[in-house]
């Protein structure tokens, strides 16, 4: 593709999320903007509290929550966070321009373009992940063009961001040799400087060790939530079996939409679930990724959809962590090639109707509680089917030919 093609089509992409911006700017500042703004001001008044730094969000992004609201310019929250997230996109730029390739910008702005479509644009504008996946991105275009120094130092600045980056770990590691892991963990100690630079400038470092704490606390006591593939089997199951379904509530935290209050060992184990996954995944690339780094955005997408897939904890915005990595992927190949495979087609089906049917189900998680809708308990099924589909064909696509043939 032609340089100017790109610049056209990643202003049209500018124009585009601009106006999305604009006309759903009703439903962000509604979103969880409110509840980032609540926590910024109770850590303000008292910072030096006991609890104040206990956040439900890691200690990275509760401080991007203080610094947005503490703008010198005294703007609203929505409008810092708006300029926050700008600079943030613009910062990805000129960084892609200075160590990666040029034409990984204008993939970026169609994939992103492509999710908050399919998803909802609140999903990027009015939620943390639209941030988030700027430090997937970075990741995998790193550790793809073995620039493993920055690689290590984005992992672990996005594990102390969002936590998600953590289970790429053993992806990376395994298919790493060993002196390509020691320059992988060197970027991570250079990644955890700016954290405590954070860290000493607004709480102190028992201001991390309390929001560290408290968030293992927290993630290991919730329930599963309504919209994950878990609350999807037992709320059908429970439909058809015409029994009422389960409701959990967590006392401290302003959510309802939860479901199937588990036994105190049972979140422990769902993530040790989670985790062999992962590994499994990890095992299976070692030696593919050693000789095709190209690879890498497929074993993420996987590892990255079975986190989401097995997870109690779900969320649309969650898919914003592997989306736009399939589709910068897709188009990657659509370049290569100069057209899509049928197999690139069916992935982007199934990718498109995951998002489409979590977006459906997101407006309606309401009637999921009720467990009387069955055309919501039916779409909720098939987006749990579409998910773990999704992995499948993303598994047959890294399979190498000779596994294939047999």
């Amino acid at each position: 593709m032609r340089p100017y093609v790109r610049v056209l089509l990643s202003i049209g992409c500018l124009l585009i999320l601009a106006n999305m911006f604009v006309e759903y700017r009703g439903n962000i500042r509604s979103g969880d903007m409110q509840f980032f703004q609540s926590l910024a001001q109770r850590i303000i008044a008292n910072p030096q509290l006991p609890g104040s730094f206990a956040s439900s969000f890691p200690f990275l992004a509760t401080i991007l929550f203080v610094v947005v609201s503490l703008n010198p310019f005294q703007l609203s929250f929505e409008v810092a966070w708006a300029l926050a997230l700008l600079s943030a996109y613009g910062f990805v730029v000129l960084y892609t321009f200075a160590f990666l390739h040029e034409h990984d910008v204008a993939w970026l702005l169609i994939a992103l373009t492509l999710t908050a479509f399919f998803l909802h644009p609140v999903q990027l504008f009015g939620r943390l992940d639209g941030f988030v996946i700027l430090l997937f991105f970075l990741i995998w275009k790193t550790y793809q063009r073995h620039h493993l120094l920055q690689c290590g130092f984005w992992v672990l600045i996005g594990i102390f961001f969002k936590l998600s980056p953590m289970f790429l770990l053993p992806l990376i590691l395994l298919s790493l040799s060993a002196a390509e892991c020691r320059r992988f963990l060197a970027g991570m100690v250079l990644g955890a400087v700016p954290l405590l630079v954070s860290a000493l400038s607004f709480s102190g470092l028992a201001g991390l060790w309390e929001n560290t704490v408290h968030l293992i606390v927290l993630r290991g006591s919730r329930p599963v939530d309504v919209l994950s593939s878990l609350s999807s089997i037992d709320i059908f199951f429970r439909f058809l079996l015409k029994k009422p379904p389960m409701i959990g509530r967590v006392p401290d935290e302003a959510y309802t939409n939860w479901n199937l209050s588990l036994p105190s060992w049972a979140p422990f184990a769902l993530f040790l679930v989670v985790i062999a996954g992962t590994i499994v995944v990890a095992l299976m690339a070692r030696k593919r990724l050693r000789e095709r780094r190209e690879l890498f955005p497929l074993y993420m997408s996987m590892t990255m959809l079975w986190v989401v897939g097995t997870s109690p904890l779900f969320s649309s915005q969650h898919l914003f962590w592997v989306l736009p990595i399939l589709f910068i992927w897709l188009l990657d190949q659509a370049e290569e090639r100069g057209f899509w495979t049928w197999k690139n087609i069916v992935i982007f089906c199934t990718a498109a109707g995951v998002a489409l049917s979590t977006r459906w189900i997101t407006q309606h998680w309401g009637d999921l509680l009720t467990g009387k809708s069955l055309p919501v308990i039916l779409m909720h099924m098939t987006r749990t089917s579409l998910l773990f589909t999704l992995i499948y064909l993303l598994y047959r696509q890294v399979r190498p030919a000779t596994e294939r043939v047999s």
